[in-house]
């Protein structure tokens, strides 16, 4: 039979996690993305919030939402959301973190927010990629290390998704070879750079400002890679001050050029936007590589 989550099962989650609580006031849907459901736990001992899912992929998901929050703390340049604890019964999974209310953020707070970023991406590593492997959205991702963000970028970031495209019917011939062409203008379109510690998946719904005005980010697939890739994602939905763009160039200016070069980053997201949601996401592929 399949487990259900239920206010006994996550009362029995707490105890185990030597977090004990005597009573559930309320466990309310709340918005948590498209991959995960979200609840908003009320307890005697305060509010939680509380991510859970089911599959044979829910552990292991969670798991390296995890990993990449500890990764991302470690580093004391931003706030992340505490990490309470992870639990697994059979196939469910579930993850508890901090509940942070949210404000709204001022001017100043924006720019905050920019050079936090900014130190965030002054961590570095020798190589691209990260320790081990994790998620963008519900797709997996590879982090194999490699010398060069060219290389990476093609090998660990557009093929892999090109591939699931390619066998999901969702891409034709003429769009394969545009990106073939295009491979051999990488080294010439990407400034070199340092590897940079990135968040991975930093839209507008994965960070949040807290009633204090500090920023918080959540929901990572981090790695080491170019730090142009964390800005173009940002730029592509909207939903960042240009305040945050302006401190954080302040704080670690970017190379000439960068907005030419934002289409092009924007392909591995776009990309795995076709392989989530369907071929709607082809149009802006299309025009990044037109001249391929």
């Amino acid at each position: 039979m399949s487990v259900e989550l239920t206010e006994k099962l996550v009362l029995e989650a707490f105890t185990e996690n030597n977090m004990p609580i005597s009573q559930i006031h309320s466990m309310s849907a709340v918005g948590g993305g498209c991959i995960h459901n979200a609840v908003l736990l009320q307890t005697n001992k305060g509010p939680f919030f509380l991510k859970w899912n089911k599959g044979p992929y829910a552990f292991s998901q969670l798991l390296h939402e995890k990993i990449g929050l500890d990764y991302l703390n470690e580093k004391k340049v931003i706030r992340t959301p505490e990490v309470h604890f992870l639990y697994k019964v059979d196939e469910l999974a579930l993850l508890v973190l901090e509940y942070i209310v949210e404000g709204n953020p001022t001017t100043c707070d924006w720019r905050d927010f920019g050079v936090s970023i900014a130190k965030l991406h002054k961590h570095s590593l020798d190589k691209f990629g990260f320790k081990e492997n994790n998620f963008i959205g519900s797709l997996p991702q590879s982090n194999e290390y490699q010398e060069s963000w060219a290389d990476f970028f093609i090998y660990q970031r557009i093929e892999p998704m090109l591939k699931m495209a390619d066998q999901s019917g969702l891409i034709d011939s003429s769009l394969k070879k545009s990106f073939s062409n295009f491979y051999k203008s990488v080294n010439e379109i990407f400034p070199e750079e340092n590897p940079a510690l990135i968040h991975g998946d930093l839209w507008s719904g994965n960070f949040l400002f807290n009633k204090k005005g500090i920023p918080y980010i959540f929901d990572p697939a981090v790695y080491y890679g170019h730090r142009e890739i964390e800005l173009s994602f940002m730029k592509l939905f909207g939903g960042f001050s240009p305040e945050f763009f302006k401190s954080y160039d302040e704080a670690f200016p970017l190379k000439k050029g960068f907005e030419e070069r934002v289409h092009f980053y924007n392909l591995y997201p776009l990309l795995v936007h076709v392989n989530l949601f369907g071929s709607s996401y082809l149009q802006g592929i299309k025009r990044a590589l037109s001249k391929f």
